[in-house]
Formats: C-alpha cells, structure tokens, sequence
C-alpha cells in the first residue's frame, strides 16, 4: 500500500484508506525498529546459532508478523480497487 496513491477522491470514496496507510507506515517503522534494537531478529532471527532471549523471541515475532500482514494490506487495496472498477463500469452500463 502507498500513502502517495491516496488524494482526496480516493479517500472520499474509501475513507478506510487513511487508515490503513498510516497502519502501513506504522508497521514499517515498528519493524526497523525492532531489527535495529535487535540485530538478531531480520528475517532468519529465530534460526540463531545461539538461544533467543524471551524479549528477542517476542521481536522476532513482531518482525515476522509485520511481513505477513504489510502484503495483506496490499490485497486489500487489490480488491478494493478491483470492486470500484467494478461498481463503475456497472454505472456506466445504465442508461440514464
């Protein structure tokens, strides 16, 4: 998802869009942060050599979950798009 493609008659349209962009910048700022507190827990982080601590365990987890949910977010705004190109061409199918 990219806070660049949203201008007021998208947002009009889909309000919800707002939110989730910010949920998106939040998500990647979580995870940088996570990584640069905790080196250890980049995308292999709980394939360690040496045992995880609980806190790096949890990071790890937080870092690995914001990969799974940022490309939902972009599924999302998919089918939403895909839903209004549909609504839209219904509209323009009627003949008044």
């Amino acid at each position: 998802m990219r806070a660049a493609a949203l201008g007021p008659n998208a947002l009009l349209r889909t309000p919800q869009l707002a939110a989730l962009a910010i949920l998106d910048a939040a998500l990647m700022a979580a995870r940088a942060a996570l990584i640069a507190e905790h080196p250890d827990v980049g995308p292999r982080g709980l394939h360690a050599a040496e045992p995880a601590r609980p806190l790096g365990i949890i990071a790890a987890l937080l870092v690995e979950r914001t990969a799974e949910l940022r490309p939902l977010l972009t599924r999302y705004r998919r089918a939403l798009d895909a839903c209004q190109a549909d609504h839209d061409r219904r509209q323009a199918e009627l003949p008044f």
